[in-house]
């Protein structure tokens, strides 16, 4: 990427927050897709037309978002799929936008995705190293101890933690089915007193 590129993607991630805070995200998307893809001498109703059709389609995707999603405050096997396959299918869209704008020769820099946040230990979405396997072994552990069992109707929580071994421990990644985060922040206050409060035992059984 060069530095004209880089200061753009800084600048059109920049302005996402803005609007965001701003509640105008989706006009502001809107405007950058008009200029980008929506010629210069299009009539006012062909604007407001399409204007109306990307706004139809951002509701969309945020409705449908919000009602597939699993009951509870952590995402899911599930819910982690769903968003997996929507990523996919916007990632093919914005290809095919990158071509449709490279050909009308429009610098693409703003249809780069914005980069991920600065990550701490656990508070940022599974390394993608170990997405698919972690996602693989929490669905078999929610088949397992839940029947089949889905939403509500489930009788067993669980939340799995994964790390590498290492002098300093890096990443946590974290999956749950669906466990109140609520919940989960009291129970390991409890686990760590109890740690805490066990004496350091060795040996071997």
């Amino acid at each position: 990427m060069s530095n004209d590129e880089e200061r753009a993607h800084e600048i059109a991630t920049e302005l996402t927050k803005r609007f965001t805070n701003e509640g105008k995200l989706v006009e502001a998307g809107w405007a950058a897709f008009r200029h980008l893809v929506v010629p210069a001498d299009a009539s006012d109703v062909q604007r407001d037309e399409m204007r109306f059709a990307f706004f139809a389609g951002a509701e969309h995707l945020f409705t449908s978002m919000m009602s597939m999603l699993d009951p509870g405050e952590d995402p899911t096997t599930a819910d982690l799929s769903r968003m997996d396959k929507l990523a996919e299918e916007l990632a093919q869209f914005r290809e095919n936008l990158r071509g449709r704008v490279q050909a009308a020769g429009r610098p693409p820099s703003m249809l780069r995705p914005p980069p991920p946040p600065e990550q701490r230990i656990g508070d940022a979405p599974i390394e993608q190293e170990y997405r698919n396997m972690m996602q693989g072994v929490a669905h078999a552990l929610d088949d397992t101890f839940n029947k089949g069992a889905k939403g509500a109707d489930r009788k067993v929580g669980f939340v799995l933690l994964l790390f590498e071994f290492g002098e300093a421990m890096g990443r946590c990644n974290y999956i749950s089915n669906g466990a109140d985060r609520r919940d989960i922040v009291t129970m390991f206050k409890e686990q760590i007193k109890r740690f805490e409060g066990q004496p350091e035992m060795k040996g071997s059984a």
